[in-house]
């Protein structure tokens, strides 16, 4: 059997034998692939699709967002835009805060209107009638009404037992909160001059434009 190399040291007078490392072999270069010209021309056509998607799809949000920062002009004279109507929405619910307190004679007036003045306005729990007339006073004041309603449908909706987990208003913004008390303020003076729901309603349309069916309404203020 053969002995490794060694190389040799003096120290101390004494030879010592150093044994001698091998060089690692050196790989030989990977030869690059070469790219056909069919290949090349191929890739080269889905670049310019990806370049021209790209650029389609900025030209897109780009003319999306102008749409949505396009003043609307509302019934009441007021203006705003689309990005405003979706900011009115939070999913994540706010605190409770009390936008129709004992002291403001809203529910008072509702009441009235519907016949029901024998009815304490600070109960906690209203008549379905009332919860059905604040949707259709006040928060079918904001624009786009319905998708604002359907937002907060599918993160609060009503349970079987008819009610919610938590009130609407809990899932407006701080600036939606003060455009509630301003529709609440509005309906009190409405409230104040009519004599039943059915002028309320008709009142509301013709000063605010929230819609209903007037011809529903007549029907059955006759029957």
């Amino acid at each position: 059997m053969k002995s490794k190399p060694t190389a040799k040291s003096k120290k101390d007078g004494k030879q010592n034998l150093i044994p001698v490392r091998k060089a690692a072999p050196v790989e030989p270069k990977k030869k690059l692939t070469e790219i056909s010209e069919e290949s090349l021309a191929e890739r080269q056509l889905l670049d310019k699709m990806f370049s021209a998607n790209a650029d389609a799809k900025a030209e897109s949000d780009k003319r999306r967002r102008k749409a949505m920062e396009a003043t609307i002009t509302l019934l009441d004279g007021r203006e705003t835009n689309i990005i405003q109507i979706h900011e009115r929405f939070t999913s994540k619910p706010l605190p409770y805060k009390a936008l129709f307190p004992n002291d403001n004679p809203f529910f008072a007036n509702a009441l009235r209107m519907h016949g029901l003045d024998h009815i304490d306005p600070r109960i906690y729990i209203k008549p379905k009638c009332i919860r059905a007339f604040i949707l259709h006073a006040i928060y079918n004041r904001f624009p786009k009404s319905k998708e604002l309603m359907r937002a907060i449908n599918a993160v609060n909706p009503i349970l079987p037992s008819g009610f919610r987990v938590r009130k609407l208003s809990q899932h407006v913004d701080i600036q939606g909160r003060e455009q509630i008390e301003q529709y609440r303020e509005d309906a009190n003076k409405i409230m104040a001059i009519c004599h039943n729901e059915y002028e309320c309603k008709e009142k509301l349309h013709s000063e605010h434009g929230v819609p209903y069916q007037t011809d529903v309404f007549k029907k059955g203020k006759h029957d």
